[in-house]
């Protein structure tokens, strides 16, 4: 039965966790991966022999190794992020946007109250999307401007609402969003909400509009 949604408040953000809609292609792709490591043995007929002294000894066994762990990564990856979103549901950020220079009071909403363990952390991170100079491929990367962490005691209600204040300076590069063919020098902030709960940690992002 699917879960029901709150209204969705001007100038709010409801945010569920992305994993969670993208976990049958990542289940896919992790079982692909173990697939492909179980193949490359029986096609290539390599030995299973692991000490490099054997005289059956063949580097190549080590590649079905490497695609193995690879699925096991994203296995585990998808897992806890399913679990996480499965067991907090959506939560819902007000206001999503700020002013450089001024005052931001970020509110945070849970479906239900959390039991947590310990405060509630934000953190605030201003992103800025380099491209490097020397790199023919036009990759590209991410470079923290500037971030800072306020925390709001254990106990609160979050399902009435969970605050902060951040002070933000006025120096700072607001929001900006390119085009994906030349995705440098984009500016985006975000917000992470994380709290300590028995089992599995509450943790959320949330894009920040900032002007």
């Amino acid at each position: 039965m699917a879960r029901s949604r709150r209204s969705k408040s001007p100038g709010a953000e409801v945010k569920d966790d992305p994993r969670l809609a993208n976990s049958t292609s990542d289940y896919v792709f992790a079982v692909t991966m173990f697939v492909v490591a179980a193949v490359i043995p029986w096609y290539f007929e390599l030995p299973l022999a692991f000490d490099v002294n054997s005289p059956d000894f063949n580097p190549l066994i080590f590649v079905p190794v490497v695609f193995a762990g690879i699925g096991a990564l994203v296995l585990a990856r998808t897992g806890l992020s399913g679990i996480r979103a499965r067991k907090f549901g959506s939560a819902t950020l007000f206001p999503a946007s700020a002013q450089l220079g001024h005052p931001y009071r970020p509110t945070v909403r849970t479906q239900t109250d959390l039991e947590t363990t310990g405060d509630f952390v934000f953190l605030l991170k201003c992103i800025r999307k380099v491209r490097s100079s020397d790199d023919f491929e036009g990759k590209s990367s991410d470079r923290t401007v500037w971030k800072s962490t306020e925390s709001s005691p254990a106990g609160s209600r979050s399902s009435i609402g969970v605050s902060v204040i951040f002070h933000i300076p006025s120096g700072l590069p607001r929001s900006q969003s390119v085009g994906k063919s030349a995705d440098s020098n984009s500016v985006r902030w975000v917000l992470t909400v994380t709290a300590p709960v028995r089992g599995v940690n509450f943790r959320q992002d949330f894009t920040v509009t900032v002007r």
